[in-house]
């Protein structure tokens, strides 16, 4: 069996163009998934902000003071570790 240069050249030429098409492909999918990977870092912060915020202006007046305990809290234990003073043993 022969096989002619002319398909050869064909099929090598229709493979470079499904490559070039995967790669196009490829690059949209890990644009994507960068685009993803942002969002993801940001929702964190937006939610806290959000879910205060609700609290606050929605008259949910036990949570929202329970998040302010909560910070008091936090915040007193911060003021605590920092007054510490280190001990000899």
């Amino acid at each position: 069996m022969t096989v002619s240069l002319e398909f050869i050249a064909t099929q090598l030429q229709r493979v470079l163009e499904e490559l070039q098409q995967m790669r196009r492909e490829l690059a949209e999918v890990k644009t994507e998934v960068a685009d993803l990977r942002a969002d993801r870092t940001q929702i964190g912060d937006e939610m806290t902000v959000l879910t205060g915020m609700v609290l606050r202006y929605s008259s949910e007046h036990i949570a929202w003071g329970g998040m302010q305990r909560q910070l008091k809290r936090l915040e007193e234990r911060i003021a605590r570790l920092e007054g510490a003073q280190p001990t000899c043993p």
